[in-house]
């Protein structure tokens, strides 16, 4: 009995006492911890109750439901950009060596909580190869920019599986896809090409590094010489003319006569 008649037990040691009996029904290797076992029976009751109780407050306070997150539409079926639209200019694309026209663009920021406006893309295509962004506008490429991507290593395998082409891996197409980080300069982000090429080839899916565009990408300013047909429209391609010199017909006419051809 403590000073003046107060009992000095603590709260803890009340609860105890007035848990008792529940306490002695508990197995004896479990009555030593018996005040965990309490607390968990607590966030038992409790954790339900709260959830029921928001669910029952938003309910009378007609809060409206939080809209559902919508993600982005990737999904690209290539075949809506094919064929290219009119003829190539001038200034062609080469990839590998071989012909190619600009078809779908998608940069995207490396990391969340960044974004790139689509009037920055002309000057990101010129970062990973000077004078992408003019093949962009000539070849009449679809812009497209996706959200910020968590793993830049991530992201070619995203934008190959998301960019469809009719053709297996490993078969001949006119399509390649490259994508890949663009150098830092100043700042890198992420690249990702659709090209489709005057020629079926089985290069295919391109995983490229910063280094690589350029080595990759060439512009070239291509001549159309008369009588030289386009390689994309061979619809319109002009007769060529004969090779070598011309040479001039003097032969004259052989006159009948009546005993037979004079000589």
């Amino acid at each position: 009995m403590s000073f003046l008649g107060h009992d000095k037990r603590l709260p803890m040691d009340h609860l105890e006492k007035f848990l008792r009996p529940v306490i002695d029904l508990l197995p004896e290797s479990l009555q030593e911890y018996w005040l965990v076992v309490f607390w968990a029976a607590v966030l038992v009751v409790l954790l339900p109750l709260a959830w029921y109780q928001r669910r029952l407050l938003r309910a009378l306070l007609r809060l409206p439901r939080r809209p559902v997150r919508e993600e982005p539409q990737l999904d690209e079926d290539l075949a809506n950009f094919v064929p290219p639209p009119g003829l190539p200019g001038p200034r062609r694309l080469f990839i590998e060596g071989v012909p190619a026209r600009l078809r779908v663009v998608v940069v995207a920021p490396p990391g969340k909580g960044t974004s790139i406006a689509e009037t920055a893309i002309g000057e990101v295509l010129d970062q990973a190869r000077w004078g992408l962004g003019a093949i962009a506008r000539q070849d009449q490429a679809a812009l497209r920019v996706w959200p910020g991507q968590l793993s830049a290593h991530g992201f070619p395998a995203v934008f190959h599986r998301q960019l469809h082409k009719a053709e297996p891996e490993g078969q001949p197409s006119h399509w390649v896809l490259l994508a890949g980080p663009t150098p830092p300069r100043p700042q890198s982000v992420l690249l990702g090409l659709a090209v489709w090429t005057d020629a079926a080839t089985t290069i295919g899916l391109l995983t490229m590094d910063a280094g690589q565009w350029m080595k990759t990408l060439n512009i070239e300013t291509v001549e159309i010489q008369e009588g030289v047909a386009v390689p994309a429209a061979p619809e319109h391609a002009v007769p060529a003319r004969a090779e070598g010199p011309s040479v001039a017909n003097n032969s004259r006419p052989v006159a009948k006569t009546d005993g037979g051809p004079s000589a």
